[in-house]
Order: C-alpha cells, then sequence, then structure tokens
C-alpha cells in the first residue's frame, strides 16, 4: 500500500563537500497518485545543523488580504546568528516585508522582528499610501553574577496595523529599559517604560511615560522567634503629553515576629509603616473637583498586624486531611489615603482567596487598604492515596470596622464585611477536573465574579469548558468595566497516530450570543512529511479588519523544510 504522501525522485545527488542533497524530476504523491511535479529540488544533509536556504510557505486567506503566501529565507550567518526573511504576498495588499533577527552573546541574547509595508489606511479619514509596520526587540545581558540589563521595544505605526496584518495584536504595547542588581537577600532596579495604547477608546495623548522608576527591595535573613525587616524604596517621575505628571518618592517598612509552635501553629507579630511625597502637576482633584497646576502633598501611615494559622491532619491507609484555620488582624486609622494625590497604580482591585490575608491587597502603593479589619477563612484539603483523586477548598472573608468610601463598589471589600471569597479544586478521578474562584456578595449572596474551568478526557481526547462571570465596576477612582459573561470551549482529539483535530470558541452572553473568537485546526503528520489547516474567525469589530474568515496552511517536510504546524 502506497503511503499517504510521498517523494519520488529519478535521480538524487548526495554532495558530501557541499552537504546537500540534489533531486531531479521529482513528483509528489498522494496515495501513489502524482499531484506535483519539480524539475529540480535540494536541501541540505539531515547532518547539517544550520544552513541558509528556504523554509517550508505557508498560505492565508481572509477579506483583509486576501490570499496571502508566506515564503520564508533563513540565512545563518554564523552558529550565533542569523536572519529570517518572511516576505508576505497578498492578493488585496501590498508586499510586507518581514525580518526575524536572532543573535546569541556569551553574556546574552536579542531577539528582534520588524516588518513594513505600504498601505491604506482607513480609521475616520481615508490615508492613502501610507507607511505602516511595526518593531519588536528584546535582549537580556548579564554584567556579571549579580547584575543585569534587559530592554524592549514594542511599537507600531498605528493602531490597526497589527490586528490587521496577523502580527501578535496586544492592547497595549510595552517599551522598557532596565537595570538590576542583587546583593544577598537585597534586590535594586532602574527602569524606564513608554507605552502606546492601541484600544480607540483611550487618549493617547494621556498614555504615560515613566523615566526614572529607581526600586530598592533590601530584607534581613529571615529566622523564626526573632525580628525580620523588609524596607521597600520606589523614587518615579511619570510624564504625559496632556493630564497629569507625578514625581514620588515612597519608603515602606515591615517588621515581623514570627513564633512556631511545637503543635505547628504560627503567630507571626508586623509593625507597618507607609511613608510618601509627592509633587503633582497638572491633577483634576475628584473632591473638590479644581484642576491644580503644581503642588506638594505627603503622607505617613503606620499599620499593625497579628496573623494565626492552626493546621490540623489526618493520614490513614487510604486518604490526606488537612484543615487550617487562618485568622489576619490588621490595626491601622481610617485616613490612610489621600484623594488630594493621584491614583496611578491601584485603580483595579478585586478581592480573592490570593490576597484575603495581605496587609495591602491593592497592587500598588498609592492607595492603601486603610483602617481596622479581620481577615478569617478555613483551607480544606482531601486527597486519596490510592488513586490520586483531590478534593480542595479555600474560602474566607474579611470584616473591616468601617466602611471604605472610595473603594470600587464591586471590590467586594468596601463594607463592613466583605464578599465571601473562594476557590474550588474538585477531581474525582483522572479523567476530570473542576476549578473554581468565585467572589459571592455577603448581602445577597449573589456572585460578585466567578471563574470556573472544566476538563474532561486524556491525552488522547479532551473537552474543556470555561466561563468568565464579573458584575460591572465603577468607583470614583476606579477604571470603569462592564459587566462580563463570557463562556469558553474547547476539544481535542489524537485521532490516531498521525492525524490530530482541535477546535475551540469564546462568545459573550450579556444580552445575546456575541462570538469572539472560532478557531479549527486538522493536523497531519508522520515521521517524514507533516500539513496543518487552520480556520479561525476573529471578531474584531475593527472598521478596517472587519469581521472575517482567515484560512492558513502551513506545509512540513521533516529534516528538509521542517515548519511549527
Amino acid at each position: 500500500m502506497d503511503p499517504l504522501i510521498q517523494l519520488k525522485s529519478k535521480k538524487i545527488v548526495h554532495d558530501i563537500n557541499k552537504q546537500t542533497f540534489r533531486y531531479y524530476d521529482v513528483f509528489l504523491e498522494l496515495s501513489g497518485k502524482k499531484i506535483f511535479y519539480l524539475p529540480y529540488f535540494s536541501h541540505a544533509s539531515p547532518t547539517v545543523r544550520r544552513k541558509s536556504g528556504f523554509l517550508a510557505p505557508s498560505y492565508e486567506q481572509n477579506s483583509f488580504l486576501g490570499n496571502s503566501f508566506e515564503i520564508p529565507y533563513y540565512i545563518a550567518i554564523n552558529n550565533q546568528h542569523d536572519l529570517t526573511l518572511k516576505p508576505r504576498f497578498s492578493t488585496k495588499r501590498n508586499p510586507v516585508a518581514f525580518i526575524e533577527h536572532r543573535k546569541n552573546f556569551k553574556n546574552g541574547e536579542i531577539f528582534s522582528e520588524i516588518s513594513g509595508t505600504i498601505s491604506e489606511q482607513n480609521v475616520n479619514v481615508l490615508k492613502k499610501s501610507k507607511n505602516r509596520g511595526h518593531v519588536f526587540s528584546k535582549g537580556n545581558f548579564d554584567i556579571n553574577n549579580f547584575m543585569r540589563f534587559a530592554y524592549k521595544i514594542h511599537r507600531s505605526t498605528d493602531r490597526n496595523y497589527l490586528q490587521a496584518y496577523k502580527y501578535k495584536y496586544e492592547d497595549v504595547l510595552d517599551s522598557q529599559l532596565n537595570l538590576e542588581a542583587f546583593n544577598k537577600f537585597n534586590h535594586y532596579r532602574i527602569n524606564a517604560s513608554a507605552f502606546q495604547d492601541l484600544r480607540p477608546s483611550i487618549d493617547k495623548q494621556k498614555t504615560p511615560f515613566i523615566a526614572p522608576r529607581i526600586s530598592a527591595n533590601l530584607n534581613s535573613s529571615f529566622s523564626l522567634d526573632s525580628w525580620n525587616n523588609n524596607t521597600n524604596i520606589e523614587i518615579l517621575n511619570i510624564q504625559r503629553n496632556s493630564g497629569t505628571q507625578l514625581n514620588k518618592v515612597f519608603i515602606s517598612h515591615n517588621s515581623q515576629y514570627p513564633f512556631l509552635f511545637a503543635d505547628g501553629s504560627l503567630v507571626e507579630f508586623g509593625m507597618h509603616l507607609n511613608i510618601g511625597g509627592y509633587k503633582i502637576q497638572n491633577y483634576n482633584d475628584p473632591l473638590t473637583g479644581v484642576f491644580k497646576e503644581d503642588y506638594f502633598r505627603s503622607q505617613i501611615y503606620p499599620q499593625t498586624t497579628l496573623s494565626i494559622s492552626k493546621p490540623f491532619y489526618k493520614i490513614n491507609k487510604g486518604t490526606k486531611k488537612i484543615i487550617e484555620p487562618r485568622f489576619f488582624f490588621v490595626g491601622g486609622a481610617n485616613d490612610g489615603n489621600d484623594l488630594h494625590i493621584p491614583n496611578e497604580d491601584s485603580q483595579n482591585f478585586d478581592l480573592d482567596t490570593s490576597d484575603l490575608f495581605n496587609k495591602n491587597r491593592l497592587s500598588g502603593t498609592d492607595r492603601v487598604d486603610n483602617g481596622s479589619r479581620v481577615d478569617y477563612g478555613i483551607n480544606y484539603v482531601n486527597q486519596n492515596l490510592n488513586d490520586n483523586s483531590l478534593t480542595s477548598v479555600s474560602i474566607g472573608q474579611s470584616f473591616r470596622l468601617k466602611k471604605e468610601a472610595y473603594a470600587s463598589s464591586n471590590s467586594g471589600s468596601n463594607n463592613y464585611f466583605s464578599n465571601i471569597v473562594g476557590n474550588i479544586k474538585f477531581m474525582p478521578f483522572k479523567k476530570f477536573t473542576f476549578k473554581s474562584m468565585f467572589s459571592i456578595k455577603s448581602k445577597n449572596g449573589a456572585l460578585s465574579y466567578a471563574v470556573s474551568d472544566a476538563y474532561i478526557g486524556d491525552e488522547k481526547n479532551s473537552l474543556t469548558l470555561s466561563h468568565l462571570l464579573a458584575s460591572k465596576t465603577e468607583g470614583i477612582e476606579t477604571l470603569s468595566i462592564s459587566k462580563r459573561n463570557q463562556i469558553g470551549a474547547g476539544f481535542s482529539s489524537k485521532i490516531n497516530d498521525e492525524w490530530n483535530f482541535n477546535s475551540s470558541t469564546y462568545f459573550d452572553l450579556i444580552d445575546k450570543i456575541k462570538f469572539l473568537n472560532w478557531n479549527t485546526k486538522i493536523i497531519f503528520e508522520n515521521e517524514c512529511f507533516g500539513f496543518s489547516f487552520n480556520w479561525n474567525r476573529q471578531y474584531t469589530y475593527n472598521n478596517e479588519n472587519p469581521t472575517s474568515n482567515n484560512f492558513m496552511f502551513k506545509l512540513s517536510l521533516k529534516k528538509i523544510m521542517e515548519n511549527d504546524l
């Protein structure tokens, strides 16, 4: 029986000196039938690690590009340095030049890609013959055993280019320079960051530029029954073309004394001090509604903490059970937040089990989780030692002595009693796993948010389901995020040793079904040949690149023209 796909040649020459194979009068056969002819064909010897030449081509089709082909050409400069030219030719658009560059050094590496074309840009006003493209470059270097340098440059000529031309679109492009140093338990960093926000609803004139940002994390060695000290220092400058500008110096010091008792109980007492100084320009004060051009603010905020946990466990022949109640007390005044200071880094917060027992549960330092409160919760684990089935539950809540007036109405922590937060993992047998992280409103028992995933199957056939439910987020200092109710589903099947199939979809369920993505891929791969066919329907809601079907075909010849299928 003839193989599904094979290459036949009337004459094959192996050039040992040039380390190449040359084929003459080549036929590509499908199940023994000739479907394609090449008078000449050559490739590098399989023993050659790196050699310049053409790579496997790919074909793509959608309404914006039309029929699109990529024919990569690889250039091996030396063993540590290479280029890949990946020009794209499309029936509806001008050709796109695309270059990948890689180079390894003794102490680091760089990777870069750059693309460019001349094309129309249709955003509000049609712009003809516009130069469009992007650049992405990153590098990491070890200066010595204690210092390293990294950079990242990611920019695009316009908001729609990456999405329209299918080049790894992201909402925000981040460029950075970063110098780090380590010394025993201490970490130091000097950083500069620039952002390009591609979302159409964002005013790019208000996108921040941060330079410099200097930080230090200083730690004593950790030991039980003694004081452990940690100090964080941050100095930064935030500039904008339009809007608020900020210079900040912030110091946070933490002293903690842990006790470990013979029965496994852990008690930790802590004292904490936050000190900040700010120079602020061009700020619309949310309290007074007054625009202020230039002024100074400072704040000092002390806190005390007490953490208590006690694990109980039981192990017998078939199971292992652990129950751990936890309590965390925070003492502090209710005036820790000054709204005359801009909130640049603590606007988005949802209470969950991962940060329930943290002193400051916000992401940054411009705002603190102020006031006095007690956090309480319990962790439970039940594992079957025979079949490794598992049930794991973490659940907890906070009670604060005074409401937080300016927190997000959906954060789950601004009322006297916080939302009840939990994390569940349920694996009754090897082929089924369910995980969910959730937040329940204490007033009425309604879900504030829930992120759930279910997996059914094995290495041959599997089905995955995911669900995201989140209430609307709003507040005087909170990023406004609309209600979300999204479902994802995916199916994967290993049909046999050579054929694989997978498919997935993602959609919204707010008022009606609003599809975000459909994706299906078929892969064939044997010991010498492979191909993949992929269909993707990405709902872009972009006037320049409207929703369309996207088809991609990739071919791979093992040891000759390999491709990532």
